[in-house]
């Protein structure tokens, strides 16, 4: 029987093994190996939408499931990252904002389960992980099509699957709505101001950003009863 966790745990063992092909070939590999290295990756994001698909409709919930995949997200995109700010794509001050972000979130579900407080993750923050991820391939495929704007072309397959994800695998209306108007609004970002490379990481990097102190503010509002609850000596 194919479990959400045994999903979670493909798609850890497979990044470790996608991350150690990146660095140990991808400088000598050729073009169409780099192509497989994307697809790789596509697949293991992917995954993280089909894993929570299954847990939803079987009723599979468990604790050790929740963590599990938060292992695997962070994981997979910091990973991948990193790989990233390897190659001169990402720079990595980008990268040490998603981290800390992570770590303060990370911090305050691990201090709020001692206190039984209860804090779940929203549906934009399920739609940061996947807009992200799937976008993040698209720049990858991208520079190693050269980053001419006739290359463009790349990014309607993706944004139209982030559409056919979400609307198969969405967590809800939100999630949904949130992925759509987020998919419109960089293919437009793209089309209007994308003319080199240089161009679609920036538009990248500013929507991540977006999406990444919306989500924070989102998670704070809803931890503010414990954040911001006055201690009593």
């Amino acid at each position: 029987m194919i479990t959400p966790n045994k999903i979670t745990t493909y798609r850890i063992i497979l990044t470790i093994m996608l991350m150690i092909g990146l660095y140990a070939l991808y400088q000598n590999a050729s073009f169409w190996t780099k192509m497989v290295f994307g697809a790789l990756w596509f697949l293991i994001v992917l995954m993280d939408s089909l894993d929570g698909y299954i847990a939803r409709t079987r009723n599979l919930h468990s604790v050790y499931g929740v963590y599990l995949d938060y292992l695997a997200d962070s994981l997979c995109m910091f990973a991948l990252y990193m790989f990233m700010v390897e190659i001169n794509i990402i720079p990595l001050w980008f990268v040490s904002l998603l981290l800390a972000r992570e770590f303060f979130v990370s911090f305050i579900f691990r201090m709020s389960a001692l206190k039984d407080v209860s804090l779940s993750s929203t549906s934009l923050g399920k739609c940061r992980i996947d807009l992200m991820g799937f976008l993040l391939v698209g720049v990858y495929w991208f520079q190693l099509l050269g980053g001419l704007r006739s290359d463009l072309w790349i990014f309607i397959p993706i944004v139209g699957f982030l559409f056919i994800i979400g609307n198969i695998f969405g967590y809800d209306k939100s999630y949904k709505n949130a992925i759509r108007i987020i998919s419109i609004v960089f293919s437009i970002a793209l089309l209007v101001g994308a003319y080199s490379f240089d161009d679609i990481v920036y538009i990248y990097i500013a929507m991540a950003l977006l999406l990444t102190m919306a989500t924070l503010a989102e998670f704070i509002w809803q931890a503010r009863s414990y954040i911001f609850k006055p201690k009593v000596f």
